[in-house]
C-alpha cells in the first residue's frame, strides 16, 4: 500500500511539471524577516485548498515566491490533489493559440478542474489584450470551486500593464470578479522583502546589497 501511495504521488509531481523540486524542509524560514511566518505555515494545513481559496504571493525578484509556491504545490501533490504549475506566459500562450481553432472553452475547462492551479511569475509576458480576457475567463471558471495560486512582483493593480489590456484589468480590480477574487485570498506579502538573489549567501560580491536586476533601470528608462 505505501508503494503504491509513494508511485501516485509521484504521478501527480510528474503531473505538475515543477521546474525544480522545492520544500519547506529547504526553506530558510530566518532569511526573510518581513514573511508572515505564522501565515505560511497555517497555509500548509492546504485548507485554502480544500476551501478552493486563492493564495497570492506578493514580492519582488528573488524573495522566494516561487520557492514557497512550489513548497505547496508538492505538498498538495503528496497529499492526493491535482496540481499543475505554469509560468504566467506558458500558461496565457495556450488558450491564446487556441483562439484560431474554437478550442478555448475545452483547454479553460480543463484548467477549471485542477485542484492547484499555480500561475508563477506574473509579469514578463507578451502584452496581448486578449490576455487579460482568458486571465478572467480562467479566474471565473474557477471561482468558489478550485484553489488559485498567483505570484507576482507587481502590485494587482499594475497587472493591466502588463496583461496588455488595463481597461479590462481595471475592471477585474475594481469590479465583482476581483472582489470575489480578493476578498477569499489569502495575501502574503513579501514586497518588501530582501532577495536572495543579492542578500543571500549564494550573491554575487560584484553587485551591491539590495539591489536586484529588476531595479536597476532598463534601456529605454536611462
Amino acid at each position: 500500500m505505501l508503494a503504491r501511495a509513494e508511485a501516485t504521488a509521484d504521478r501527480r509531481q510528474v503531473a505538475a511539471k515543477f521546474p525544480a523540486l522545492k520544500t519547506f524542509d529547504d526553506f530558510d524560514w530566518t532569511f526573510q524577516k518581513g514573511l508572515n511566518v505564522q501565515l505560511v505555515k497555517d497555509l500548509m494545513t492546504l485548507h485554502f485548498v480544500e476551501q478552493g481559496r486563492p493564495v497570492l504571493l506578493l514580492g519582488r525578484p528573488g524573495t522566494g515566491k516561487s520557492h514557497l509556491s512550489i513548497a505547496f504545490g508538492l505538498l498538495a501533490a503528496n497529499r492526493g490533489y491535482s496540481v499543475r504549475f505554469y509560468p504566467a506566459p506558458e500558461l496565457l500562450k495556450h488558450p491564446y493559440a487556441s483562439l484560431a481553432d474554437g478550442t478555448t472553452d475545452r483547454i479553460v475547462a480543463r484548467l477549471a478542474r485542477v485542484d492547484l492551479l499555480i500561475i508563477d511569475d506574473l509579469r514578463d509576458i507578451p502584452p496581448r489584450p486578449e490576455y487579460a480576457t482568458l486571465l478572467f475567463d480562467l479566474v471565473e471558471a474557477r471561482h468558489l470551486k478550485k484553489s488559485t495560486m498567483v505570484s507576482s512582483n507587481l502590485s494587482v493593480k499594475q497587472w493591466g500593464r502588463t496583461l496588455g489590456n488595463p481597461v479590462l484589468t481595471a475592471s477585474m480590480v475594481d469590479g465583482a470578479a476581483f472582489r470575489r477574487l480578493m476578498e477569499r485570498a489569502h495575501v502574503v506579502n513579501i514586497r518588501r522583502g530582501r532577495s536572495y538573489r543579492t542578500d543571500g549567501p549564494d550573491a554575487s560580491p560584484d553587485r551591491p546589497p539590495g539591489l536586484d536586476l529588476e531595479d536597476e533601470p532598463r534601456p529605454e528608462e536611462t
